[in-house]
């Protein structure tokens, strides 16, 4: 298993075990606090959502930024490592047959 498919693993048994948890929680003890100065279990709930969200904006922009360092890459004659990537997943392209006249 690749250290990408370990990550994303852990990543869904973390997230799975989180909502088996919250879903055996009554709605009507969110409210419930260990101590006053805790958070609610609906306000736990809610900072998940909120981290989450910031985790997913902070991955969509560094790939975002990723993308503009491949485009300054090729314009500088450099080819990206996610090109070299691909190559090696993907083999080389197959060039387009053309058609004869």
């Amino acid at each position: 298993m690749s250290s990408v498919e370990g990550i994303i693993g852990s990543w869904k048994e973390v997230r799975s075990g989180l909502i088996d948890e919250a879903e055996q929680i009554p709605v009507d003890k969110f409210s419930f606090q260990a101590t006053p100065d805790t958070r609610s279990v609906a306000q736990l709930l809610q900072h998940i959502i909120e981290a989450q969200k910031m985790l997913t904006f902070a991955i969509a922009h560094e790939m975002y930024h990723r993308g503009q360092l491949t485009v300054y890459e090729r314009l500088m004659n450099i080819e990206p490592v996610l090109t070299r990537r691909f190559r090696k997943i993907f083999g080389e392209p197959q060039q387009a047959a053309t058609a004869s006249s």
